[in-house]
């Protein structure tokens, strides 16, 4: 920083030198906004993204607006309240005390006793009332129990042994999009999806995941006959995954069916439209094959993931593109008439790919707009890695954009054209402008040299998460991570390996001038 782009030019404090240009060099975990650093997972006047102004009322909770209660509080049905002194709220959402009733530490009291108030106590909805001196104490059951007595004996709160079941299948409209074109609409299931049997006071009484058809089946204790709904949330933190699919401010996707009464047996089917947000199922679906393709490449518990996407709106970025925010590890996906993504599944695990660049790897990708032309070689190579990465989630070598009717963008860099923007110039040094299309191909063909997929894959991991996370950097070409500080660590950690195809490939087919010059970075 101390001469940035001209001897003598030092950038200010707080600032650092990129292209040439002294930026704001925010930390970890915030995001420059008009010049100031902003803790956008927590900031409420920038909540997720620079301007976004969280509604009065609501806090800034993980990049997203939401109501968040101070300690003591509950939130229950959008207002903060003291579940052990309301008398609407007691002990619990929607646990009312009765006429002329207090609630003492979640407990109902001072309703005067009536002729069937015994001090034994009888059963009062899903609640036990007990006559204690001269007044009533209400409790209410738990969730998932019901009240039940019979004669001579006090009454208790039990959940019933699977007393009511409700079985159903989850479907969702999408369209794929392959080389050949925009196919029509379809239905397919929803394979993973958490789904949760809750009662009128949304408490949860039974959980489980859809099967592979998109079937559930889940048993829940509740009062015959009580009102209950199905509801699907589209986030998973178990196991392999950590990933949460949002509207924005609006929250976590989640969609419920209407109220039905507890019964022994009951049928719930859902087919969510594209114009009922069909859209953020297709998002779940690529969201959830990424994270299970990663998990044998990190050794951690993966870091979490927002996912944001509309239905008819765009991202707001400059370009009203999607992108990926590493300070509030956040992908924003378009979801405008013009250039919708949420079923472009190379578009989502490309976005997937700078989430693993950012917590796997390292780039030194300056971001900005990008074509596929000749560009800044650290621009080329974040771009360029994210769709090799993006092709080996979706297991598909085509990066393909499309719009509402038609391709916008295939590619397909198992067979790249002979164009500049897919190969470099053999005159020209090291440090040259190249597209990322060289690179994610050159990755590509490197990935495909063995017959071995997972030898292949394990040699490309050590790269990613060991030689390019190496402190301090080994760094030839241009400074910062570009193709050559890949191909340098391919060969360093991998002992050499497909040197062959390097030079096939790389050095002769795409015409970069890759030297081999690695055994002095080899340390």
């Amino acid at each position: 920083s101390a001469h940035c782009g001209a001897c003598g030019r030092a950038c200010p404090t707080m600032m650092a030198c990129q292209m040439g240009a002294c930026v704001v060099a925010c930390p970890a975990g915030q995001r420059a906004c008009d010049g100031v650093c902003r803790a956008v997972a927590t900031d409420r006047n920038h909540c997720g993204s620079c301007g976004t102004v969280c509604p009065t009322g609501l806090s800034c909770l993980e990049g997203a607006c939401a109501l968040v209660c101070p300690t003591g509080q509950t939130n229950c049905g959008g207002r903060c309240v003291d579940t052990t002194t309301s008398t609407e709220h007691c002990g619990g959402c929607e646990r009312p005390c009765a006429t002329g009733g207090r609630c003492e530490a979640g407990v109902c009291r001072g309703a005067p006793c009536g002729p069937t108030d015994t001090p034994t106590g009888r059963c009062d909805g899903n609640a036990i009332a007990r006559c204690v001196g001269a007044s009533v104490e209400r409790e209410y059951c738990l969730t998932g129990q019901t009240c039940s007595a019979t004669p001579g004996a006090a009454p208790v709160c039990a959940a019933p042994a699977d007393a009511f079941r409700v079985a159903g299948r989850i479907t969702f409209q999408t369209r794929l999009v392959t080389a050949s074109g925009v196919g029509p609409w379809q239905m397919d299931p929803a394979v993973g999806v958490p789904v949760t049997v809750i009662d009128a006071a949304d408490r949860v009484l039974a959980q489980g995941l859809t099967d592979t058809t998109g079937g559930y089946a889940l048993a829940y204790g509740s009062p015959a006959n009580a009102m209950v709904r199905v509801r699907l949330v589209l986030s998973r933190t178990d196991g392999p995954y950590n990933f949460t699919v949002r509207a924005y401010e609006m929250g976590t996707h989640s969609f419920t069916t209407a109220p039905f009464a507890a019964t022994a047996t009951a049928t719930q089917n859902m087919a969510v439209t594209q114009e009922a947000s069909s859209g953020a199922f297709a998002i779940f679906t690529v969201l959830k094959r990424a994270f299970e393709f990663i998990q044998p490449m990190i050794t951690a518990r993966p870091a979490a993931l927002y996912v944001n996407w509309q239905r008819a709106r765009a991202t707001g970025s400059t370009t009203s593109s999607s992108y990926f925010s590493g300070t509030s590890s956040s992908i924003f996906l378009n979801g405008s008439s013009a250039d919708p993504d949420e079923f472009d599944a190379s578009v989502i695990a490309h976005e997937f790919g700078h989430y693993f660049q950012r917590w796997y790897s390292r780039t030194s990708n300056p971001g900005g707009a990008h074509d596929g032309t000749p560009t800044d070689p650290n621009l080329a190579y974040g771009e360029g890695n994210a769709t090799f990465l993006g092709s080996l989630f979706n297991s598909s070598p085509y990066y393909i954009d499309a719009g509402n009717t038609r391709i916008r963008i295939l590619v397909n860099i198992q067979s790249l054209p002979n164009s500049r923007s897919y190969v470099g110039d053999p005159e020209l040094a090291l440090n040259q402008t190249l597209g990322e299309w060289l690179v994610a191909g050159s990755q590509y063909a490197l990935y495909l040299a063995g017959a071995d997929r997972t030898v292949q894959l394990r040699r490309a991991t050590n790269v990613m998460t060991d030689y390019l996370r190496r402190t301090p950097p080994r760094d030839r070409g241009e400074i910062g991570v570009d193709l050559v500080d890949y191909l340098d660590g391919y060969l360093c950690v991998n002992a050499g390996a497909d040197r062959a195809t390097i030079m096939s490939y790389v050095v002769t087919s795409r015409r970069f001038p890759y030297d081999f010059g690695y055994a002095t970075v080899c340390r």
